[in-house]
Order: C-alpha cells, then sequence, then structure tokens
C-alpha cells in the first residue's frame, strides 16, 4: 500500500486495529502513568472534532495500550467515527 503523507498507509487510516482487549479498564495504572492516563480518558470524553493528544515514553510503559483504548472507546461512542493509528 503506498504511503500518504510519506509516513501513513491507506491501511492505517481507514482500518483501525480492531483490539478489544485494549481498554481503560484493564491498563495497569501507576503513579508514573496517570497523567497520560487521566489525559488520554479525557480525549474520549470532548466533543471537539479534533483533539491532540502526544503520548512519549520508554518502552513496555503501555503507550500502545493507551492509543488502542482511545481508539476503541471512540469507535464505542461514534461508531462513525474514523479513528488514524
Amino acid at each position: 500500500m503506498a504511503p500518504i503523507n510519506n509516513f501513513l498507509t491507506e491501511q492505517q487510516i481507514f482500518n483501525f486495529p480492531p483490539s478489544p482487549e485494549y481498554s481503560f479498564s484493564n491498563f495497569i495504572k501507576y503513579e508514573e502513568s496517570d497523567f497520560a492516563y487521566q489525559s488520554a480518558l479525557n480525549l474520549c470524553k470532548t466533543d471537539s472534532i479534533c483533539n491532540t493528544l502526544f503520548i512519549s515514553g520508554e518502552q513496555g510503559l503501555g503507550k500502545t495500550h493507551l492509543l488502542k483504548a482511545i481508539g476503541n472507546q471512540i469507535k464505542k461512542n461514534n461508531s462513525s467515527a474514523n479513528i488514524i493509528y
């Protein structure tokens, strides 16, 4: 598949990978991840058309889990939403 904007493929844009095992309810929270967790939850609760959340950190801290949980929650709240992953 040809890259769009030099980094996103059509599959990444239009086919948000279904990963129901990634949710906020099973995210293991700890003090260092609380801000990222709360920010991710708040992102799902807003009615804005565009929101930005930048998550960075070392390997194994739950970045992918939070990103997929956001996508799953937004799809749950609005099944017609387009998720870019």
